[in-house]
């Protein structure tokens, strides 16, 4: 395999879409916040390695998240009285996370034998 080609293999952390999940849970098993909130967080995530996410892919995700009720939204007035929406972890999310948690060991045990 190339060199270039390697350089763009999930090998190497290039793909990690399917990582924004627990990412997004984890933050919000913090506590609630916004969507810009999380994208500020995520592109923070030691996982991410610093590069900002796609922002219209972060809401994408939290829109299915809340559809399958691993979050909700809230809407709050910020400080102009505007309503803002916030997200919040749900129990079913908690449950998830949990799961994610437990595939994650699961797949580093596999690989690691």
């Amino acid at each position: 395999m190339a060199i270039q080609t390697l350089k763009r293999c999930p090998c190497n952390g290039d793909n990690l879409e399917r990582f924004i999940q627990p990412i997004i849970l984890i933050i919000l098993s913090h506590g609630s916040c916004s969507g810009y909130s999380v994208v500020k967080q995520l592109a923070a995530y030691p996982l991410l390695q610093n590069s900002p996410p796609d922002t219209t892919g972060v809401y994408r995700q939290l829109k299915q998240m809340e559809e399958k009720g691993s979050i909700a939204a809230l809407n709050y007035p910020d400080e102009n009285g505007k309503l803002k929406k916030h997200y919040q972890i749900t129990a079913d999310g908690l449950n998830c996370l949990a799961n994610w948690s437990q595939t994650l060991i699961d797949y580093r045990t596999n690989i690691t034998m």
